[in-house]
């Protein structure tokens, strides 16, 4: 049996659920997955892998996943964040898992894995930010599988293209910082986000100890918005085009909007994604793959003071 591509239409981006069960050790463990988008991959709660999507080639290809020390005799339950592009979206996965007793098991997707629609992942059409990540609608301990019941459904067969095999380089993540601070002021909220050449200065808006973004450690800068219609605006260099997930880590209160483009020229936005906070300290990484020299940071909706740790 080959796997089937799978979806949630009209959703722009699913989890997809598969309970597995063994009775006694586990030996070999491989996956392989494909997807029209980004992805992620967790099991019983612990991130194995995260999918390039189609940006690092122009062939849709199979990744490869090792499951790990993360599967266990018992109870498992295997969990992906698959976001679309809107349109024609689909996810495969298929491998083997070989238990002690030599004892084989497949993985295919299909009908009986089961879907639902990520309600904080959100359509945009405002410039290069296309996309939204509402974190206060994000269930509790998602990565786990830990959800309503009533909420799955089987997941729908979609028509899905052929991945090719591919043999990459190993890639290790590894956090970068920003090596400068090369603008910041006062913006207006509601436009597009784009490079300002000389933004205004800080009437409503501030951020204190931004310095602080270009480095790990126990002091955050703080920012605050205090007019709605006004954002506090930076742009960081890193000083040479990097590619990875952008991360947030802040410590927020519920309906902050950060807008963050991604650029790897000076002067020109060429993608970018919002990020609406939720109460409390946080931890996002978005799960698109970037490459850019600079990142466009704009906050506002923010008449409380907040704290960044890092971007």
């Amino acid at each position: 049996m080959r796997s089937q591509a799978i979806w949630h239409p009209p959703a722009l981006a699913v989890y997809i659920r598969q309970e597995l069960r063994f009775t006694g050790g586990v030996h070999g463990r491989a996956l392989r997955c494909a997807g029209t988008g980004a992805y992620a991959i967790y099991l019983n709660g612990a991130l194995v892998g995260r999918g390039l999507g189609p940006d690092v080639a122009q062939a849709v290809v199979w990744e490869r996943f090792d499951l790990g020390p993360s599967l266990q005799e018992g109870e498992n339950t295997l969990l992906v964040f698959a976001v679309g592009r809107g349109a024609g979206d689909w996810f495969r996965a298929e491998g083997e898992i070989i238990q002690a007793d030599g004892t084989r098991r497949e993985l295919h997707t299909g009908s009986p894995w089961q879907v639902q629609a990520v309600e904080m992942w959100q359509a945009m059409d405002a410039g290069p930010l296309n996309c939204a990540y509402v974190a206060a609608l994000e269930p509790e301990s998602w990565a786990g599988g830990h959800f309503r019941e009533a909420e799955w459904r089987e997941a729908t067969v979609v028509e899905g293209a052929e991945p090719r095999d591919w043999s990459p380089l190993a890639a290790v993540e590894n956090e970068v910082w920003a090596r400068e601070v090369v603008a910041f002021g006062e913006v207006d909220s509601a436009n597009s986000i784009e490079f300002v050449a000389e933004p205004g200065a800080m009437k409503t808006a501030k951020c204190v100890r931004r310095e602080s973004l270009l480095q790990g450690g126990k002091i955050d800068a703080l920012v605050q918005a205090r007019d709605e219609g006004r954002a506090a605006y930076l742009v960081l260099d890193f000083g040479r085009v990097v590619s990875g997930f952008p991360r947030l880590r802040l410590r927020g209160h519920e309906g902050v909007v950060v807008d963050m483009g991604f650029a790897r020229q000076w002067g020109t936005v060429e993608s970018g994604v919002r990020y609406v906070c939720r109460g409390g300290l946080q931890e996002w990484t978005f799960p698109q793959l970037e490459a850019c020299r600079y990142v466009v940071l704009r906050v506002g909706q923010c008449p409380q003071e907040m704290g960044f740790d890092s971007v």
